[in-house]
């Protein structure tokens, strides 16, 4: 067999080739002939071709793009985002999987109508609550989206009137009022001796730096910087998919309480839990194998130490509020609060704003939690 002129394998994808910088498909006709086309794509965009290489080979004939299905598309759309590192991919793969692919997966990418995407939102509608429908409406415009940008689509089928989606609110008003943890409880999670100290750790710095899980589970000793006054600084700049969910990296003060914890954690017990020194290039807290933490596995022991102190179940996330809740129920500004847990509040004014570090660490230090080797003294925990 004659291998077309220029063709240049892909590394690892058989089916596709390069000439120049475009991808080309070869593969069998219905009949058993062989034939070679240009995909469309170009370098960079093999997980979109393979794609469409694997629609075509399941299909009798005609146009590869038609033979797309939509839960071909989104299989290789969220191969793409998790390759790019996008933290909420494996969220959004579960709730597309869950409740649209079951609706609209074997249909032709290009035969979906507006009527189909407002089919599946309206099923969803009978399971979910109304913030988690309009979650899922968010991943869906992103998935058809980019299936325009990629050029299988002329227009998205995902386009939404006012009234479409239901009121981005909780199934339950009165839930996000109870979100949240007290000064008490954090103490508990800080220095109770049910739960194991790598996690009173993890939970430290989630509540005391009002880091997002991914972003707490993904530091290392190397962010922080203990040269800058009155408190350290931590650059958040990783998250455990990849970037920080914003894409940018913030520096957050690091709270004596939570230094106490570090400096604890850093000359004992990291060593005791992991059975050698921290490195520099070490996660702060990781599994005593050494490797970074999985997200769901900490949920899960979350639950675990929560029912251990005696403590009400809460989400992972509520950590993270509490940490604002508590810093501004001490007189802590919301902007500047706004500043260490988002960057900016995304104002044209927060733009061109940039708090003095003296600021930052003023509004951190309003949580009134003291350092766990005090509060053992009081005879707080166990």
């Amino acid at each position: 067999m004659t291998k077309p002129k220029g063709r240049r394998p892909t590394s690892g994808v058989k089916g596709l080739y390069y000439r120049g910088e475009s991808i080309w498909l070869r593969y069998k006709d219905a009949g058993g002939a062989w034939r070679s086309c240009s995909s469309g794509f170009r370098r960079g965009q093999e997980t979109q071709a393979k794609a469409l290489l694997d629609a075509h080979r399941k299909a009798d004939a005609g146009d590869v793009r038609s033979a797309l299905t939509v839960a071909g598309w989104c299989d290789a759309w969220l191969e793409q985002r998790e390759t790019r590192g996008v933290t909420s991919a494996k969220r959004d793969g579960y709730r597309l999987r869950k409740h649209v692919i079951p609706v609209i997966g074997p249909m032709p990418l290009a035969a979906v109508r507006r009527r189909h995407v407002l089919d599946v939102l309206d099923r969803a509608g009978d399971a979910l609550a109304p913030r988690t429908v309009n979650t899922l409406a968010s991943a869906m415009k992103a998935m058809f989206r980019d299936a325009v940008a990629d050029e299988l689509l002329t227009t998205s089928p995902c386009v939404l009137r006012r009234g479409d989606l239901p009121p981005n609110e909780d199934a339950d008003p009165l839930w996000r009022a109870t979100a949240v943890f007290s000064a008490d409880e954090v103490r508990t999670l800080m220095t109770d001796d049910a739960i194991p100290e790598d996690r009173r750790v993890l939970y430290a710095l989630t509540t005391l730096a009002g880091l997002r899980i991914g972003e707490a589970l993904a530091l290392r000793w190397e962010d922080l910087d203990d040269t800058t006054a009155p408190l350290w600084r931590a650059t958040i700049h990783r998250s455990h998919g990849g970037t920080t969910k914003t894409g940018k990296a913030r520096h957050v003060p690091v709270h004596a309480a939570l230094l106490d914890v570090l400096d604890g954690w850093r000359r004992l017990g990291f060593d005791g839990f992991t059975g050698r020194a921290p490195q520099s290039s070490d996660v702060i807290v990781p599994e005593s194998s050494g490797v970074r933490r999985d997200y769901r596995l900490t949920l899960r022991r979350f639950y675990v130490d929560l029912d251990a102190a005696g403590l009400r179940r809460r989400r992972l996330h509520d950590l993270r509020r509490t940490f604002t809740s508590l810093a501004r129920a001490n007189g802590a500004r919301s902007d500047v609060i706004d500043a260490v847990t988002h960057d900016r509040a995304g104002s044209i004014v927060d733009v061109y704003t940039t708090w003095p570090w003296a600021t930052l660490c003023e509004a951190v230090a309003c949580i009134d939690i003291e350092a766990p080797r005090r509060l053992r003294l009081a005879g707080v925990g166990r």
